[in-house]
């Protein structure tokens, strides 16, 4: 399709294509679905945390190499259309992906929020429904080498000693190497799986030389930095959503391709859904949704004042759409590190 479009006319493109019309049916209106219509968007979320931790935990870490045909890949591509279908339809979704706290476990979390963010880039770049496809499998499975890790090594709430960081750093190969049987039928999972930790300048690990990083690849590291990010850690708490922006803008300049940065701006915007901002107006908002092509001006809730007053509708503001009001400052509440403790991306 073209290349032009605006964000708005590129969804509405994908919600014209008859696949589309399937998944409307298949997920959105059936109430087996993880992303049933009635669900809140809470329950969604765990559901398909669930759905990948099933996959992850009890499927990958039980199978040998020899057996990784036998992995329910449709299973797999079913959860990466309903995170693409999400993605388009609503922002509640992706409002608990931007929660610094994990709801459940590590492992899958991080991977369903990468998978995530990587279907909004994807959707910047406007790339094709299949290619949206591959790309969010990609990610769904790019961390696949820590299930070949003892879990405690992962999970861990203290800073790595310089030989679990060592360990930490072989998943990509330990991944490679177990999908390595099915290179041939699927070569861009191998590709990301491998390259996702590795950046334009050949930075990065597994200690390989590449000559030209996957597209899916370099759309999955990218938005692997912005999640880890953006979420807790054993040595520092969640960077406020516009500072993980900030620090990934302010990265080497062949850190990270220059189009996919541009598209993870335009995607996520200057201030990302789960910023708390200050309006020129003094009053609190938090960001819920982002306007394509207006970084600056994204959709915002303003904060209830009136925290007891628990009947009074949400005021909802599209600053795209009103001139009057901007963002004069971000609001950082305790779950956030604060400004002077954000470090440079290495």
């Amino acid at each position: 399709m073209e290349q032009n479009k605006s964000l708005s006319e590129y969804k509405h493109y994908l919600e014209s294509l008859p696949i589309f019309v399937i998944l409307d049916n298949q997920y959105f209106k059936n109430k087996n679905s993880s992303i049933f219509e009635s669900k809140p968007a809470d329950m969604q979320y765990v559901e398909l945390v669930n759905k990948l931790n099933d996959i992850l935990v009890d499927k990958l870490q039980a199978n040998s190499r020899e057996s990784v045909r036998e992995l329910p890949f449709t299973t797999i591509f079913s959860i990466a259309e309903m995170i693409i279908y999400s993605a388009v339809k609503s922002t509640d979704v992706f409002q608990q992906v931007m929660k610094p706290e994990y709801a459940l476990s590590y492992l899958p979390c991080h991977s369903l929020n990468v998978t995530f963010i990587s279907a909004k880039i994807g959707m910047g770049l406007q790339l094709s429904f299949d290619d949206l496809s591959k790309l969010c499998v990609a990610a769904l499975l790019h961390d696949v080498g820590m299930t070949q890790l003892p879990p405690n090594l992962y999970e861990s709430k203290e800073v790595l000693t310089p030989e679990q960081r060592k360990a930490i750093e072989s998943h990509p190969l330990l991944g490679y190497q177990f999908f390595e049987k099915i290179k041939n039928d699927f070569p861009w999972l191998l590709k990301v799986i491998l390259e996702t930790h590795k950046r334009e300048n050949n930075k990065g690990y597994p200690d390989i030389v590449t000559d030209e990083l996957h597209l899916y690849s370099k759309i999955v590291g990218i938005a692997d930095t912005f999640e880890a990010l953006t979420h807790n850690r054993s040595f520092r708490k969640a960077y406020h959503p516009a500072d993980a922006i900030k620090t990934i803008i302010g990265a080497k300049e062949d850190f990270f391709a220059m189009d996919i940065l541009r598209s993870t701006i335009d995607s996520l915007g200057l201030y990302p859904v789960g910023s708390l901002i200050q309006l020129n107006n003094k009053k609190i908002a938090a960001v819920i949704d982002t306007t394509g092509g207006s970084p600056m001006r994204p959709i915002v809730e303003i904060v209830n004042e009136n925290q007891l007053d628990n009947s009074a509708k949400p005021v909802q503001i599209n600053l795209n759409q009103d001139n009057n009001l901007y963002i004069t400052g971000l609001v950082y509440s305790e779950m956030y590190e604060g400004p002077e403790k954000i470090r440079k991306v290495q």
